[in-house]
């Protein structure tokens, strides 16, 4: 009886640490991103995503545009106010908001294409 005991305990412990691993998997699979909007609607999509919007409809609004542009978006988050100040220069300095985006891994390359100012990683987790 103890050997089945222990083969049990043995078997829930392992099964449970492989288990444990599961949500790991889906990170792997995305990549996570982050840019800024361009001064004086520099950005191809300034005209469809204006800055008067509501945050929640600018959100809507670029994963519809990066969508039209072929990439898959799992979310976009958009912090306001994310530039404590910014240079005043058409087309060169940013908004003060900052676009984050998780995107399928292997549309990366279509992001890229994109001429997004101050495109870089981000942490997906936070």
């Amino acid at each position: 009886m103890m050997k089945v005991y222990m083969f049990l305990s043995l078997f829930l412990l392992v099964n449970l640490c492989f288990q444990c691993d599961c949500d790991n998997d889906d990170l792997e699979d995305v990549s996570c991103f982050e840019f800024d909007q361009r001064q004086c609607a520099g950005d191809e999509w300034a005209n469809e995503i204006p800055i008067s919007d509501t945050e929640e409809v600018r959100e809507q609004k670029m994963k519809t545009y990066l969508e039209s542009k072929d990439i898959e978006v799992n979310s976009v988050n958009l912090v306001l106010n994310y530039h404590d100040g910014v240079c005043e220069a058409c087309y060169i300095c940013p908004e003060e908001h900052r676009f984050f985006v998780e995107i399928n891994k292997e549309d990366q390359g279509k992001l890229e294409e994109l001429d997004l100012l101050n495109l870089g990683f981000s942490d997906c987790g936070g």
